[in-house]
């Protein structure tokens, strides 16, 4: 990393506040083994040793930025002591507690006492000595000297017996996990100030007559850095305190130079390598051989394997016998317990010294582990075919299934039933190649927006049965169909509410009466408009006039605009501009003309409406109501019961007024009232439909224009949506569990309202993402704030990848949504280890 970066990170850090991370933590300024940067100790010659060779540590270590008292806390905090998930973990006991703790948990310990030398810059804020500590222990231990006591004297438990301290008199015995560690450290501060001095029980044995700017007992110090040796997390926290202190403590980097620098006999602690576990993939009963290698000059050498089941609890042991060459070896069927079991384990090997190594390096406190595998057969990517069924597809269920046993005697089984209750019904299945399985009988189609549950179950030859999903029938998966055809034909209720009138034109000049009427598609289902009606007759108007009705096969798309010219060609720019609706997924606008005549439109002959009643409507004359209207049959009048929209006007008063405009009326029959822009009677439309109805026209009194100004939509124009309220648009999900969704309406609708939940992503595994239930929600106009649940589910997968699927939230009169669901993938969270 750059200096300049680093600088950088290390400011921000210094300046945090106890809640934030650093830049630092976030982003790990080295990766294991943590190594010096190149160069670091080029001056340090194979020859060199004593006091000599401390004097050239000295040199390479002096000149450290220094941090303030307070600002060294706060990095403390922050990173250096910070391992992850909000806690920061205390010397001596390894407890672990929050950094708004501070002060009131826990404080600093300084392992180089300040009474005892180390009370002044840079001493007191020198990270490699400076540590958090509880507060209650960093009282009691004060400024005793370390030194063993053995297991006597006041006792300081911690999280492990690994992590217990103590004292007799004014010497303090570190725990076990941390004796290497606070060595370390004191061989460190010794090295690195000059007025500091180690010394020995031999020569002080009475703390109390210990000179100033001293600290002991080194012998003792000498054996804890060999009984607990470097491991990942000093590794780490040492990397940390070069990054905002820029010195190391060379005693971690090079674990020898204790013994070149201070003497003595420093023992040599065994080396265990090559741990291996047979068989790789471990089933209950299984006799477990685990093999290690391990080399020490002091033998005899005792070679022990601690197990446990779980990841909490004592260890139980297995000793391990010597093999050929350095190989040492343990075999039991008590590493096999059953399926699902986790095994924690490590090793431990003792030499005549006696010194102790343990591998993995943490010992108990990080073991290695392994999880017994199921017996059952292995049942991944259960789907369906086709992926995305229609209404007019009939379905299989496809499943791949491994025999965990090996006998390849699978039999398998799909099941499935309409959403909501019932009995299932079962399809068996055959192998279709490979491990793929297909039920050889079908789902039958089923009408669009119909929810489909499913599920299957393996069984191999010694009867050990699985389901897919997990849960079996009283947590299957589901699917949507979908529609065979996105547009479907208007009946006399269908469309009500969803097409609009939004535009009405009628405008008089040079000669030329100029009519069209502009209806939008306010929902996601396209409509066949074969019966579709746009009349003045019928409903107070003139007898005389009639209607039309669309060419056969004509199609309004979802979202999409129609527009009707009944009269003399209009141009593009007399239509108002299409509202926000139908601009959603491209919808074009369709544009028809009457049977009369033909016509065109920005340069295109237009497809022609029939006549229903021999004449135009006219959309102006005195009483007219016009209407959109289902009629299934080319006939005089319709019911009042078929009326999908309506826009009713008074006569037009002032002589030659040609347009006008109007806003959003009422429900129904609503008495004639005067406007108040222009003086015209509006009158409210007559439909049955529970939706507020809206028309517009450009507004233009002039008899002799050759413009006219389009109209536009109010600003207070509302579509008929209705927002999402979720509970979330990110949910979390644990592999091979399930997660929720909370759904509700921000506002009461007029009608029931239905939600559906599809999974809209496609992928390798976004097929493991299944909506377990509440793909269907049902909101009614009393219960439209309650919040309704829809539960994922997450399959179990080979890879250690945190997939992800996005699932669509929708339904007609809603606004859309979409929402991620992300995975945690179990086996990955099984590899972090956080320090």
């Amino acid at each position: 990393m750059p200096q300049a970066l680093r600088r950088i990170l290390r400011g921000a850090a210094a300046l945090g506040a106890f809640a934030l991370l650093s830049a630092a933590a976030s982003a790990d300024p080295f990766s294991p083994p943590y190594p010096p940067p190149t160069g670091y100790y080029d001056t340090i010659l194979p020859g060199d040793n004593g006091d000599a060779m401390k004097a050239k540590l000295n040199t390479i270590i002096t000149g450290h930025t220094v941090r303030s008292y307070n600002a060294a806390r706060d990095i403390l905090i922050n990173d250096v002591d910070n391992v992850g998930s909000g806690n920061v973990k205390l010397v001596y006991t390894s407890i672990l507690a929050t950094p708004a703790q501070w002060n009131v948990v826990y404080d600093r310990e300084h392992t180089w006492p300040q009474s005892r030398g180390a009370g002044s810059s840079p001493m007191e804020s020198d990270m490699h000595h400076l540590i958090l500590c509880t507060k209650s222990l960093n009282s009691a231990r004060g400024n005793d000297v370390y030194g063993d006591v053995g297991s006597t004297g006041t006792v300081y438990p911690g999280v492990t017996a690994n992590d217990t301290s103590y004292s007799v008199g004014e010497v303090f015995q570190v725990s076990n996990n941390w004796k290497g560690d606070v060595a370390r450290m004191m061989f460190y501060m010794d090295t690195r100030y000059p007025q500091l001095q180690l010394v020995t029980r031999t020569d002080y044995p009475d703390p109390g007559s210990f000179p100033s700017n001293t600290m002991g007992y080194l012998e003792d110090l000498l054996r804890w850095h060999t009984e607990d040796p470097v491991d990942t997390a000093e590794l780490r926290r040492h990397s940390r305190v070069y990054f905002y202190q820029d010195n190391r403590n060379p005693y971690i980097d090079n674990p020898s130079y204790v013994a070149r620098v201070y003497g003595g006999t420093v023992a040599s602690a065994p080396q265990i390598t090559d741990l291996t576990v047979t068989p790789s993939v471990v089933y209950p009963g299984d006799n477990v051989t685990v093999t290690v290698n391990v080399t020490d000059p002091n033998t005899p050498l005792t070679v022990t394997l601690y197990y446990r089941y779980g990841t909490s609890g004592p260890f139980s042991t297995l000793s391990m016998a010597a093999g050929a060459g350095d190989s040492f070896s343990t075999t039991s069927s008590l590493l096999a317990p059953v399926a699902g079991t986790i095994v924690q384990y490590y090793i431990q090997a003792t030499d005549a010294s006696p010194e102790s190594a343990t591998l993995p390096a943490d010992g108990a406190a990080a073991p290695a582990q392994y999880t017994t595998a199921s017996d059952l057969p292995i049942a991944t990517g259960l789907t369906t075919l086709p992926n995305n069924p229609d209404a007019d597809d009939t379905v299989q269920i496809s499943v791949n299934v491994v025999d965990n046993l090996g006998a390849g005697n699978i039999t398998a089984t799909g099941y499935w039933r309409l959403a909501g209750g019932g009995s299932f019904t079962a399809l068996p299945m055959t192998n279709a190649g490979g491990n793929v399985f297909t039920t050889t009988g079908s789902i039958p189609a089923q009408p669009a927006g119909v929810a489909v549950e499913y599920y299957m179950t393996a069984q191999d030859g010694s009867l050990n049965t699985v389901s897919l999903p997990a849960g079996g029938a009283s947590a299957p998966a589901i699917y949507i169909v979908e529609e065979a055809n996105p547009y479907i034909q208007i009946d006399a209720t269908n469309a009500r509410g969803k097409l609009l009138l939004t535009e009405i034109q009628h405008r008089y000049y040079n000669g030329a009466t100029k009519e069209f009427a502009e209806i939008v598609n306010y929902s996601s289902q396209g409509f066949i408009l074969d019966n579709l009606l746009i009349s003045d007759n019928g409903i107070g108007g003139d007898a005389g006039e009639g209607g039309l009705k669309f060419p056969a096969g004509a199609t309004i798309d979802p979202y999409g605009v129609v527009v009707v010219i009944t009269r003399d060609e209009v141009v593009q720019t007399e239509i108002d501009p299409i509202p926000t609706a139908s601009s959603i997924n491209g919808s074009p606008v369709k544009v028809f003309s009457n049977a009369l005549t033909t016509r065109t439109f920005n340069g295109v002959v237009l497809p022609q409406m029939r006549v229903i009643g021999g004449n135009n409507p006219e959309f102006a004359s005195g009483g007219d109501q016009v209407v959109i209207a289902y009629q299934p049959a080319d006939i005089e009048t319709y019911n009042l019961a078929d009326v999908i929209d309506g826009a009713g006007y008074g006569s037009p008063t002032g002589g030659d007024v040609t347009a006008w405009s109007w806003a959003v009326s009422n429900t129904s029959n609503v008495a004639a009232t005067s406007g108040t822009a222009d003086g015209i009677a509006r009158q409210s439309p007559t439909d049955t439909d529970s939706a507020a109805d809206w028309a517009i026209t450009p507004l233009n009194t002039s008899t002799t224009s050759t413009n006219s100004t389009p109209g536009a939509l109010p600003a207070s124009f509302l579509l008929p949506e209705i927002a999402l309220v979720l509970s979330g648009t990110n949910i979390p999900i644990n592999e091979g569990g399930t997660a929720t969704l909370n759904v509700r309406l921000a506002a009461a609708p007029t009608q029931t309202l239905t939600v559906r939940v599809a999974r809209v992503s496609s992928g390798a595994r976004a097929e493991t993402f299944l909506v377990q239930s509440g793909a269907l929600l049902s909101f009614t106009t009393t219960d439209w704030n309650v919040d309704k649940t829809v539960t994922f589910e997450k399959l179990t997968d080979a890879d250690t990848d945190n997939d992800a699927a996005t699932f669509a939230v929708y339904g007609d009169f809603v606004t859309d949504a979409d929402v991620t669901v992300t995975e945690t993938d179990v086996l990955s969270v099984a590899d972090w280890r956080l320090f």
